[in-house]
């Protein structure tokens, strides 16, 4: 299972916005990209939670994601801002089933410890489905030139 912490800089574009804009705004700014050129993804997110909504209401996210035929399961904490940037825990997981978790019991055992506190055994549902075409542009950050 892989366990990190995401970082996001979310960016309001008043208008259509190109991805080289987007990087020449980056560098202006003096990021650096990571890992070559942006790359360009479409997947489908599966939000889960139970009737009460026990796990949003702190600010917690169970979806799977499906892109292509692979399906991962994620768990993520609640959200730290600052500024433009967003940060959150998040621990992955492959999903091979094609029907969604119907209780925390049958998550594996690093997102059960997560989500299962705050289900109290009540069933997982499907709240939304969202799917996303994503441009991913890789930065350095300055704890990863340390």
């Amino acid at each position: 299972m892989a366990a990190h912490t995401e970082t996001e800089i979310k960016l309001l574009a008043r208008g259509r916005i190109s991805v080289s804009e987007v990087v020449a705004a980056l560098d202006e700014l003096g990021s650096e990209v990571a890992q070559g050129r942006p790359k360009t993804r479409r997947h489908a997110d599966l939000y889960l939670d139970d009737a009460a909504r026990h796990l949003g209401q702190r600010g917690i996210g169970l979806r799977i994601r499906t892109a292509g035929k692979r399906r991962t399961l994620c768990w993520k904490s609640r959200k730290r801002r600052s500024g433009a940037r967003f940060a959150r825990e998040e621990v992955e997981a492959r999903w091979r089933r094609h029907a969604h978790p119907k209780r925390a019991e049958s998550l594996p055992a690093d997102l059960r410890i997560r989500v299962e506190p705050f289900v109290y055994g009540h069933a997982l549902r499907p709240l939304v489905e969202i799917r996303t075409k994503r441009t991913v542009i890789i930065l350095t950050s300055d704890a990863a030139r340390a």
